[in-house]
């Protein structure tokens, strides 16, 4: 049980070291899930070593118990930001009244409506948005239009984004 204790926390360990720093949801996890390993194996060692010289056995299940409430409070703590993922939340860390903000400070854009920003994975995320323009604009205005809410985007670690133009007094469909 110890040698097999001590093997576990060295190659857990090893992983663990390896899957640190990740940003994205699933490498949180996945490390999370490592150390939670880690975690179990130095329990396992030290209940080992201290049943080596006495006979408490009720170690075993005590510790067991304690490594399944320690895992089950960080698999709370995470489920929360994977049912947003599911949902398509807006992702916590973007102020969609200051992306609309900023749409709507561009030259030629009178209003948007139905901009949606969600996350697939936690890091790489995604806005589809309709911009209404004045009936005057041009291509080469729409293409600038285009450019700007682009860059005004990227601030925000917007990966793929979509945009549609409708004219004003143009029905949107």
């Amino acid at each position: 049980m110890i040698g097999i204790a001590i093997l576990g926390i060295i190659v857990n360990g090893v992983a663990v070291v390896k899957s640190r720093g990740g940003k994205a949801l699933n490498e949180q996890v996945i490390s999370w899930h490592l150390l939670e390993d880690v975690f179990g194996w130095i329990a396992v060692f030290v209940v080992g070593m201290v049943m080596y010289f006495k006979e408490w056995y009720v170690l075993d299940p005590l510790i067991s118990m304690v490594i399944t409430l320690f895992i089950l409070y960080n698999i709370l703590k995470k489920l929360r930001d994977t049912v947003l993922v599911f949902l398509q939340a807006v992702p916590k860390e973007i102020d969609l009244e200051k992306i609309i903000n900023n749409f709507l400070a561009i030259d030629q854009v009178v209003d948007t409506h139905h901009t949606h920003i969600w996350s697939l994975d936690s890091e790489y995320h995604v806005l589809t948005t309709h911009l209404v323009v004045d009936k005057s604009t041009t291509l080469e205005e729409y293409l600038n239009i285009k450019s700007k809410v682009r860059d005004s985007c990227k601030q925000f670690n917007i990966e793929h984004l979509t945009i549609q133009i409708d004219y004003e007094d143009e029905s949107c469909i």
